[in-house]
């Protein structure tokens, strides 16, 4: 499978964990708790409170050699829903 073909699943749109791909085109589930999601929002507000330009986001698709990842909350400069970063 790919990122592409993930994103246009009608079976894998709004789910409440995160999904990425492993090497091998598998996908791996990876379930959010009550602590992740509520510290996300409070790293996130303190990102967009601390940058001087760009956008804070959180859990966005990061394309690597071993295909996509979705990392921890992280400031991005180019940040654009739909949008992949590059390692």
């Amino acid at each position: 499978m790919t990122w592409a073909e993930v994103i246009e699943s009608p079976h894998l749109k709004d789910l409440p964990f995160k999904i990425e791909l492993n090497e091998w085109g598998q996908i791996v589930m990876s379930p959010a708790s009550n602590n992740h999601g509520y510290f996300q929002i409070k790293i996130g507000a303190m990102l967009d409170a601390q940058k001087k330009d760009g956008e804070a986001s959180g859990e966005c698709s990061v394309n690597t050699r071993k295909n996509v990842k979705v990392p921890a909350p992280k400031g991005n400069k180019n940040a654009a829903r739909g949008t992949q970063w590059r390692d």
